[in-house]
């Protein structure tokens, strides 16, 4: 009877640690492997309008063409390499990436009651309170200028593809307009908006191991926010299986 319960006893201890083991031990999510890593490339270049159609029409649209003979544009300077990011990440988890200057502007002006808008009569009624009153706008945003970066890489098990979840922007802000202009005894107190433009894609996309891939092209906008029809921008992705060396 006595060894029963120590065997008892002996059990519960055992069963108690495998559980606390397997309690404590970390959880990897599906097709996580600690010892291998993904790493992420983007690269934005900028060329002539005409330059794309002339490549577009001599070059089969696929991963590796495409992207050699944009990079021999590159070499001839006839195209430049305008913004590049390398995120390393984990399979299976989301990762994030940003260089950006928060901007905090004005969105809407007293009397306006509309968002975003300034009304003739908006500016009139603050011409004849000019001096005697500033302008009060009541309702200010922030907007992130600069670019960001999500991904969402998985690969696959013969490690020859990585799918990717993949969410980049670019947002620049190329110029300022002025709802109102006001001076009085203590000075400017002009109200200004800034111009945004964005280029920005989310997709899901199957990528080769270590080949860029085009994902789209962009319409940039000029030094003005206006567009320019005579530049286009394309934007390439690469996703590579890198192991971890201890």
């Amino acid at each position: 009877m006595r060894d029963a319960n120590i065997n008892k006893a002996n059990m519960k201890a055992l069963l108690s640690g495998v559980l606390f083991a397997l309690w404590s031990s970390p959880v990897l999510p599906a097709q996580q492997d600690p010892a291998r890593m993904i790493r992420i490339q983007t690269r934005w270049i900028e060329m002539a309008h005409p330059s794309l159609c002339q490549m577009l029409s001599t070059h089969e649209p696929n991963r590796k063409t495409l992207f050699v003979a944009t990079q021999k544009l590159v070499s001839q300077e006839k195209a430049k390499v305008v913004h590049s990011t390398i995120l390393l990440a984990r399979s299976g988890e989301k990762s994030t990436v940003a260089s950006i200057r928060e901007i905090i502007h004005p969105a809407e002006l007293e009397g306006s009651g509309i968002s975003g808008s300034f009304t003739p009569e908006d500016h009139q009624r603050m011409q004849r309170m000019s001096g005697a009153i500033r302008p009060h706008p009541p309702v200010f945003q922030t907007r992130n200028v600069g670019t960001s970066l999500e991904v969402e890489p998985s690969w696959s098990e013969d490690g020859h593809t990585i799918d990717l979840r993949f969410a980049p922007e670019w947002l620049q802000m190329p110029d300022m307009v002025h709802w109102v202009t006001h001076t009085d005894a203590w000075g400017e107190t002009d109200i200004k908006s800034p111009v945004f433009y964005s280029m920005e894609v989310a997709t899901a996309v199957t990528l080769t191991n270590g080949q860029f891939e085009l994902i789209n092209t962009f319409s940039p906008m000029d030094a003005k926010g206006k567009p320019d029809p005579s530049r286009k921008i394309l934007l390439f992705v690469k996703a590579t299986i890198t192991p971890v060396k201890p």
